[in-house]
């Protein structure tokens, strides 16, 4: 496992974090939008396929095989990846983001580990399988967005399961 650290010290809210911890094969989620158009966007999920360093032993690149193969298709096409490197890799690299008004900035990895996600980071995905856990549903509508985001209910766990925590907003319904 590697810890990076951010470049300043900041303690701050924005979407780098100031500490992450990683490793090759780690299931990571995207946390800042690089390319929409490209699909590197907040909330994409894949896997650390590799970890490059710079001479000083830094980590310069991470190298991320993400779970749509149309994510980063433009920046591997403009890509040369290392020899050891799997081809559907993309590479992801520091960050920068302001973090106050005196132009203080936080240069950090825009990953983190994502074994687990909340409800809100799965919308617009489809899944092959997921263990959903209704327990803590707060909001109309989540526990269907939760649970249809599942392709097969062969691939659906259902954990804390409680038909209240099913329910739509009133307002729409005639």
């Amino acid at each position: 496992m590697i810890k990076i650290n951010t470049i300043t010290s900041k303690d701050v809210d924005t979407c780098l974090s100031n500490v992450i911890n990683i490793a090759e094969s780690a299931r990571v989620l995207l946390t800042k939008n690089l390319d929409v158009s490209d699909g590197l966007c907040n909330g994409v999920f894949g896997y650390i396929r590799h970890i490059a360093f710079d001479k000083d032993e830094n980590v310069k690149l991470i190298y991320v095989e993400f779970d749509n193969k149309r994510v980063g298709a433009k920046i591997r096409k403009n890509t040369v990846l290392p020899e050891n490197v799997p081809n559907n890799c993309v590479p992801i690299g520091r960050q920068e983001e302001k973090i106050n008004y005196r132009n203080d900035i936080r240069c950090q990895f825009p990953l983190k580990l994502a074994y687990s996600c909340s409800i809100h980071k799965t919308q617009g995905l489809s899944l092959s399988n997921a263990v959903v856990s209704l327990k803590k549903v707060f909001a109309p509508g989540q526990s269907y967005v939760a649970l249809s985001r599942v392709t097969s209910l062969n691939g659906l766990v259902v954990k804390d399961f409680n038909e209240k925590l099913i329910y739509c907003d009133n307002q729409f319904i005639e």
